[in-house]
């Protein structure tokens, strides 16, 4: 049997959330949703997203509307290479709490590798509503706005995420894949 270590961070990490998890049962709370949502995260930091799925699924099984374990659920589905159930679960966060920018941004994000970029865009704009200063809604709403061949606009994206992000060479070479197919190379 081949022994695995564990770094020394992650190590201390889980201990810290494996002590929270287990003061939480020998106090009569097993059943504590955000014991088993704290398992969640320790495990999704230690890259082991298939048990922190079932930790945040078993979070929700006690609380329902816990929509940051909605959240988070959609994310070890997304890691997990699940979009499709990965995109349903992280609507159901978005149902329970409309006001979290960064589900609506990660919503727009599956609906995009769904190459459903109109949903995707509305995603996006909601997540700019939210936070008007968030260059990477800025930026995927303009990644959005070129799948669908709207480049002038997607152009004002880009640059809008570099007003905001001036150092992001992604928004920089996206802008310059925008002006190349509106067929401007000066």
């Amino acid at each position: 049997m081949k022994l695995r270590l564990i770094p020394i961070p992650s190590l201390c990490i889980l201990i810290c959330f494996a002590t929270v998890f287990v003061v939480c049962a020998r106090q009569n709370l097993p059943r504590d949703a955000q014991a088993w949502y704290n398992k969640g995260m320790a495990l999704d930091s230690l890259g082991r997203h298939d048990e922190a799925l079932k930790a945040y699924e078993e979070a929700i099984r006690l609380e329902p509307d816990f929509a940051e374990a909605w959240y988070k659920k959609s994310r070890a589905l997304e890691v997990l290479g699940r979009e499709h159930e990965a995109l349903e679960t992280r609507e159901r966060a978005i149902q329970l709490n409309s006001d979290f920018g960064v589900d609506w941004n990660s919503k727009g994000e599956e609906d995009a590798v769904l190459g459903r970029y109109e949903e995707a865009l509305q995603a996006y704009e909601k997540a700019i509503q939210l936070d008007p200063n968030d260059p990477v809604a800025w930026g995927n709403k303009g990644r959005a706005l070129g799948q669908l061949g709207r480049y002038y606009v997607a152009l004002v994206a880009f640059e809008r995420a570099i007003q905001l992000d001036p150092n992001d060479p992604v928004a920089w070479g996206n802008k310059g894949r925008a002006l190349g197919q509106l067929g401007r190379y000066y």
